[in-house]
């Protein structure tokens, strides 16, 4: 089936001369393991950015996008967005500033799995039939809703404010980035390989030990008790395959 272009799909917004910024981000949550990034917006504002690809560009980091969001939410009419297939959205790098950032006013499904290499900002709720799959460095992900996926395979930086639902499993990889839900995390498996997850709650169907909810994969004890909560073809000599799991 062929993969539909988000950057195709989802055209780029303008923001009018007039923003409210206090009003937009007023009880915006400020994101616990990445700084804050509400100045930089606000400096591209008073500059008179209103391109709200090149605030994304200013404002990378996962707070800066909530606001950019916020803004979006506030002064551009709501847009939801379907896709009926499998989607990707991919940074362009070969020009500067990269082309390929997305803001969807609205809440965005996707009837398939989502592939996201580019900052991506979704100001409703963030639905993905099959697996998301993002790309750290260059993704960043922020949900100002909530997420439901299939599956969740991240290396990058996901910020959701709502909470995150997904039916099989949510596994993490690569340490300099984190995944972190304001509200719960729903999953049968949450697994960690040197990755930052952080939460308000979880409710989980397997956990490595009664006082634990995430499984860190580079922990023995926490790998012997995934093992038998797991099909016995989902590992091999490298140890887990995600795929099996699917």
């Amino acid at each position: 089936m062929r993969t539909e272009s988000l950057a195709e799909v989802l055209p780029s917004l303008t923001l009018p001369e007039l923003v409210d910024v206090e009003a937009a981000i007023g009880g915006l949550p400020t994101p616990l393991c990445t700084p804050e990034g509400d100045g930089e917006v606000r400096a591209a504002i008073e500059a008179g950015t209103r391109d709200v690809q090149a605030l994304m560009h200013e404002a990378p980091l996962p707070h800066g996008l909530a606001v950019i969001g916020a803004l979006v939410r506030r002064h551009l009419p709501r847009n939801d967005v379907v896709v009926e297939r499998p989607a990707a959205l991919s940074l362009e790098q070969s020009v500067s500033p990269p082309r390929g950032l997305r803001c969807v006013p609205g809440s965005l499904t996707v009837k398939g799995s989502l592939s996201v290499v580019a900052p991506l900002i979704v100001c409703g709720d963030l639905v993905v039939d099959g697996v998301l799959r993002d790309c750290g460095p260059q993704s960043k992900i922020v949900v100002l809703g909530s997420l439901s996926c299939g599956a969740l395979r991240t290396t990058g930086e996901i910020w959701v404010l709502g909470s995150l639902k997904a039916a099989r499993y949510v596994w993490g990889h690569y340490n300099d980035n984190v995944l972190e839900v304001v509200g719960t995390v729903r999953a049968a498996y949450v697994l960690s390989d040197d990755h930052a997850i952080e939460a308000a709650g979880y409710d989980v169907q397997h956990r490595p030990s009664p006082d634990g909810d995430v499984f860190d994969l580079a922990d023995v004890n926490h790998t012997e008790s995934l093992r038998k909560v797991t099909p016995a073809a989902a590992w091999s000599d490298e140890g887990l395959e995600l795929d099996a799991l699917d």
